[in-house]
């Protein structure tokens, strides 16, 4: 790769890259190098160095040991926006996850998993946290699909009672109803 960077009048730097044959591959109205991108974004070298590492900004160049970044992939950082957070569970909830390293379950992706061992054996705050991050329409949906098979039977009839009510045509059992009829407390 071969690099031509342009100053501008105005002091703003832009690169285009060259392939072997000398074909422009891409162009870059506007660079800035590390300590400029640093400046701008209000962090530190490290701060940069970590998004880059993890794959969330990517240098548009490296040359002579300097990074060399498109102000368009800086624009949303400046702003404040970033990258949004991976969320993650609280760490109270390890012991729920023993063979799992809790940073890596993602709440959106992994949601059968974690709902099943939080109503399982969750506690209070668990369920609560669970509560406050899947929607009523997710929990009935993982109910319906996963319950059964993911859930102790009385642990799947306790939520499903909670969350989805008594199915209808579910009455009580036939023996159970006879000894009703006759007084009975069943």
């Amino acid at each position: 790769m071969e690099y031509t960077f342009f100053v501008k009048e105005t002091g703003a730097v832009s690169l285009k890259v060259h392939d072997p044959q000398g074909r422009v591959v891409r162009e870059i109205p506007r660079v800035m190098r590390m300590t400029e991108a640093c400046r701008a974004l209000k962090r530190s070298r490290r701060h940069l160095y970590r998004y880059v590492t993890r794959g969330w900004l990517k240098p548009a160049a490296k040359f002579s040991g300097e990074f060399f970044f498109d102000w368009r992939d800086l624009r949303p950082l400046a702003h404040g926006a970033g990258r949004p957070r991976r969320a993650a569970l609280p760490a109270r909830m390890a012991p729920l996850f023993p063979e799992y390293e809790l940073p890596t379950l993602e709440p959106g992706k992994d949601a059968d998993t974690i709902l099943s061992r939080i109503l399982e054996r969750g506690s209070r705050r668990d369920i609560l946290w669970a509560i406050g991050r899947y929607p009523l329409a997710r929990r009935r949906q993982f109910l319906r699909r996963q319950g059964k098979r993911l859930l102790s039977e009385r642990t799947f009839h306790f939520w499903s009672w909670l969350w989805m009510g008594v199915p209808r045509g579910a009455g009580a059992a036939s023996w159970r109803a006879s000894g009703r009829s006759w007084g009975g407390v069943s």
